[in-house]
């Protein structure tokens, strides 16, 4: 599998999605589509943005219902939040706590505090042309670099019909909470579960999406590394509306304690495994 050091993220994700727009399908109102497919473009990424010399912008804010299921079914946490999607394709959560029994759980503690950040340095990311590999996430290290995302703008959903992958790994983590260093080895499976799906909810059903690509990154292994380093989580699943760019759903499946660290134990003795889901509720791109 050849892979090549890719351009800075937001470079990339911009060139690409420029290439995308410059090149979609002519119709009878073909230059009103191109032009509708640069303004989203343009909404997203905003072209003015310098990542060398400027912070990323807020390309997307995004509202969440959040909804926690026990392995049972039983629901044990709802709560909202919003993320705000970087022009860097980073994740942030200005806000977002959900109720669970007794405790108030801080979602950016289960996601990780800048979800999506990494180390923006060429040598981090690399790419094989469908998947984006990532070398290093916050204290941990994967040796290969691990799966991270597909694409992570895709121009033709149609290529990745049936896509599947695994990858082997080696994780090592300076623990800052119990001062050593953990290693573990394990495997990244991606898999793709549709592609061309429709999506909508009933949170909000004025907002249709109907380019939805669903993938998902599973984990095993690694065992005695705690999940919420290098986001080791079970299965990630991914709705990912590819025009205009928005994430409608994610679904994240694990052992609570592992998100939230000490202050889960107890929850996690009750109700084990659990599926954590994030809904899109409303949304507005950045300007």
């Amino acid at each position: 599998m050849s892979r090549k050091i890719t351009t800075p993220l937001f470079l990339m994700i911009f060139m690409t999605y420029a290439v995308a727009c410059g090149s979609g399908s002519q119709g009878t109102s073909g230059a009103e589509q191109k032009r509708e497919e640069a303004t989203e473009a343009i909404k997203f990424t905003s072209i003015d943005y310098d990542p060398l010399t400027a912070p990323a912008k807020v390309a997307a804010k995004v509202n969440y219902a959040i909804s926690i299921i026990a392995k049972s079914g039983n629901e044990v946490c709802r709560g909202t939040t919003q993320i705000n999607i970087m022009s860097n394709l980073e994740l942030k959560f200005p806000s977002g706590t959900v109720k669970c029994l007794t405790l108030t759980i801080d979602l950016s503690k289960i996601l990780g505090n800048s979800f999506l950040s990494a180390n923006p340095g060429l040598g981090n990311f690399t790419s094989d042309g469908k998947v984006l590999y990532i070398k290093e996430i916050g204290k941990a290290t994967f040796d290969p670099p691990r799966p991270f995302f597909l694409g992570p703008l895709v121009q033709n959903p149609a290529d990745y019909k049936d896509f599947k992958l695994t990858v082997p790994e080696t994780v090592t983590v300076n623990d800052p909470e119990a001062n050593v260093s953990l290693s573990g080895t394990g495997q990244f499976d991606v898999e793709v579960l549709s592609v061309g799906e429709k999506y909508s909810n009933q949170l909000s059903p004025a907002n249709k999406f109907d380019h939805v690509m669903r993938w998902a990154i599973s984990s095993s292994g690694f065992d005695g590394v705690p999940a919420k380093y290098g986001l080791l989580y079970k299965k990630m699943e991914w709705y990912w509306n590819t025009q205009p760019l928005m994430i409608p759903k994610i679904v994240i499946s694990g052992d609570l304690a592992a998100f939230i660290g000490s202050g889960g134990s107890g929850i996690s003795r009750l109700v084990g495994d659990v599926t954590i889901s994030l809904s899109v509720k409303d949304f507005e791109y950045g300007t």
